[in-house]
């Protein structure tokens, strides 16, 4: 018995240039809305990094103060100096300190932006904030470390304290538009945006 083979060839169908720029343009609207929601996500896992960080450096802060009974003063070259040197930080909080750099302490949206040096400014200069104070007399809810707004990161608070707008230092909103993370002296981290930080939160002084 012999078979026939029949062999159908369909004609092939190619896009059209209408269908084509529909296609682009769905693709395009859903970029653009998955895009914003992409980096806010990244810019949350930094944000977690660098309360990761600050909660870190509060530690070393913790050994520091339980040998020394009190927090560094300002007389001492710089902060990070006061842990990095004495042993109390395990990593150094100044990348510029040592070669090659070592960023592990460094908030991850401050390298980005290409800031060098310090990520974090401490609350004590010009014998106001916690300047060489006793553990037990400053006032839990002051801050102790918060999030450099300049291009160096230098190693303080400036102005006396006061809250952004006359303090230059301080990060407008280092995690976009959610605004800086903060480490208390009682050890919490905060997000909140720099308009809200008030004189009360440096000088540890209740409203």
């Amino acid at each position: 018995m012999n078979f026939t083979s029949h062999i159908f060839f369909g004609r092939k169908k190619y896009f059209t240039l209408i269908e084509l720029l529909v296609v682009i343009a769905i693709i395009a609207i859903l970029a653009a809305m998955l895009l914003p929601a992409l980096n806010q996500a990244k810019e949350k896992a930094r944000e977690a990094v660098c309360t990761g960080n600050l909660k870190q450096i509060h530690v070393s802060f913790m050994l520091y103060i339980d040998d020394q009974k009190y927090f560094p003063p300002e007389s001492y070259p710089q902060w990070t100096e006061a842990l990095d040197d004495n042993g109390y930080s395990p990593v150094p909080t100044d990348p510029a300190s040592v070669n090659p750099r070592d960023y592990r302490m460094q908030c991850p949206t401050f390298i980005i932006r290409k800031k060098l040096g310090r990520s974090y400014l401490y609350n004590a200069t010009n014998f106001n904030g916690i300047y060489q104070k006793l553990p037990d007399k400053a006032y839990p809810q002051t801050v102790l470390l918060t999030e450099s707004g300049v291009d160096w990161g230098w190693a303080y608070t400036w102005n006396g304290h006061l809250p952004f707008g006359t303090q230059p230092q301080v990060s407008q909103g280092t995690h976009g538009k959610l605004g800086v993370n903060v480490l208390f002296v009682d050890g919490h981290v905060e997000l909140i945006p720099s308009i809200n930080l008030t004189h009360a939160m440096f000088t540890g002084i209740k409203d």
